[in-house]
């Protein structure tokens, strides 16, 4: 199945979608509710600006979620990508902008002291 996914992601990055498509639809014959491939195929839909399968795709993902969590927030942002003027992905305003993912941490303040050396072996 994962041979499936990077496949998936070869025909996305080259524009092939319907092999795409293809290809993410086995997989969810088999696991309906694998956000992984969920989000994937809406990336396909996006790509071809199918707003009415990505949409249907968005309301497997919100039952599935709850409307929480990181595949939520990746969904809506693709969302806002394609349809800016529907109030559904309105939160995905702020994720499409040029944001890294994580933010720096600052590790001056960790004691990574664990106690005393190991004796030597000397």
């Amino acid at each position: 199945i994962s041979l499936g996914l990077v496949g998936s992601e070869m025909c996305i990055r080259d524009s092939r979608y319907p092999q795409a498509e293809k290809i993410l639809k086995e997989v969810l014959v088999l696991e309906p509710e694998r956000l992984d491939v969920l989000l994937k195929l809406a990336e396909v839909y996006s790509g071809q600006k199918n707003l009415v399968l990505f949409d249907e795709i968005a309301h497997v993902v919100s039952k599935i979620t709850n409307k929480t969590g990181a595949y939520w927030e990746r969904l809506v942002a693709l969302g806002y990508l394609i349809n800016p003027s529907d109030e559904r992905y309105a939160d995905g305003k702020f994720a499409s902008k040029e944001q890294p993912l994580t933010k720096p941490f600052d590790l001056s303040s960790i004691d990574l002291n664990l106690g005393d050396p190991p004796p030597s072996k000397s």
